[in-house]
């Protein structure tokens, strides 16, 4: 006689995005602890993000696959995030150009703009991983594909876009004006198309405008300094 097959139980949709935040604060609270570890903070909170993706991968394969591309599994599902991202993109050049056109550009906070970009850090290998790849992936893979997807439609817009904030500036660590819009904006992405793409799109390009606004255009971040 043969055995009957063995359940597979599936993994409650809150357990996986419960371990990741737990183990994003050990993460956190290890650090002071260890200050060598301070400059890879987002590396080993990214390392734990996929291994919970592989250990509750039961539940945590289907729900990503199914929130990146969305109910349309279309290329057009990027288009929100794009438009979004791209206006992200162009406001340190409409900031630069609005106070080259004006008499702002006399300002000496503005006249010595240029001199932030000569004591900025430069641009490197890791800068570009955590903006193009290492943040997005959290953002959008661990905070929003795991923790808050199962809950896209069972919160109101309210209070989803709230927790998302939340939870982006908590695991990236970044409590500027930025984060937060980030997190809410793609928040209210995966409520509206049901795709994490999208939301991974604009994050990217909102990343560009970051380095864009430190790098090329430093007369606005007199401006938009707040969001930095």
């Amino acid at each position: 006689m043969k055995k009957p097959p063995a359940i597979q139980a599936d993994w409650p949709p809150i357990l996986p995005g419960a371990a990741f935040l737990s183990f994003a604060l050990c993460i956190r609270i290890a650090i002071p602890l260890a200050p060598e570890l301070r400059p890879w903070f987002l590396e080993l909170t990214a390392l734990g993000g996929m291994a919970v993706i592989l250990l509750t991968r039961r539940s945590t394969k289907n729900s990503i696959l199914k929130s990146l591309f969305g109910n349309t599994k279309s290329i057009w599902s990027l288009l929100p995030g794009l438009i979004l991202g791209g206006v992200a993109v162009g406001i340190p050049l409409l900031a630069d150009v609005f106070i080259g056109w004006t008499a702002l550009s006399q300002d000496p906070l503005f006249a010595g703009a240029e001199g932030r970009v000569l004591d900025a850090a430069p641009i490197g290998s890791q800068t570009i991983l955590h903006v193009f790849l290492i943040e997005p992936f959290l953002g959008q893979m661990i905070v929003l594909g795991i923790c808050m997807a199962p809950w896209a439609h069972r919160v109101r817009s309210g209070l989803f876009l709230g927790i998302s904030a939340g939870l982006f500036v908590l695991v990236l660590w970044d409590f500027s004006a930025a984060g937060l819009l980030t997190g809410a904006v793609s928040g209210l992405l995966l409520q509206r198309t049901g795709a994490i793409s999208c939301g991974i799109v604009f994050q990217a390009l909102s990343g560009l405008s970051g380095l864009l606004m430190v790098y090329v255009y430093p007369r606005s971040i007199t401006l938009l300094g707040f969001l930095l």
